[in-house]
């Protein structure tokens, strides 16, 4: 009886450690999206001459994502590298200056490459409609569904 009821405390002393380590990484992820949103964002600002604004006491930042995962983002170098062809060695330089995984890497200069690619449209011509999503609540004209 009594090595039962250890058993059984033991088990769920366990599925408590459990729990509490699927909780971190669920918190570390999300940590990781929203400095990646908030760099995606900085980006933009600086492209469009706009001042970025501190974060409000208490909003995340990419100093809580532990160690080096958002760092900076991939260099110039390395985008370049990504660009013109070259994503073996782009992937690899990344990876050296970040340290990141290699599925964090390959998205990240995915991103990076899309974003350059996006804001060098933008900056060869201003005056150019900028292209309107289609969405469900959204039709190809942009008008909203709700108006």
């Amino acid at each position: 009886m009594f090595e039962t009821l250890a058993a059984v405390s033991f088990l769920l002393s366990l599925l408590a450690v459990a729990a509490l380590l699927a909780a971190r990484a669920r918190e570390v992820r999300a940590n990781a999206r929203v400095a990646r949103l908030q760099e995606q964002v900085d980006r933009i600002a600086a492209h469009v001459g706009m001042p970025v604004e501190a974060s409000p006491a208490g909003a995340a930042s990419r100093d809580m994502v532990p160690g080096s995962m958002v760092a900076q983002g991939p260099s110039a170098e390395a985008i370049a590298l990504y660009r013109s062809g070259h994503r073996i060695d782009a992937i690899k330089l990344y990876r050296t200056q970040s340290g990141v995984g290699l599925a964090e890497a390959k998205v990240g200069l995915e991103r990076a490459a899309a974003v350059d690619a996006s804001t060098a449209e933008i900056a060869a011509d201003p005056a150019a409609p900028v292209p309107v999503t289609t969405t469900p609540d959204r039709p190809s004209d942009g008008r909203s569904l709700f108006t």
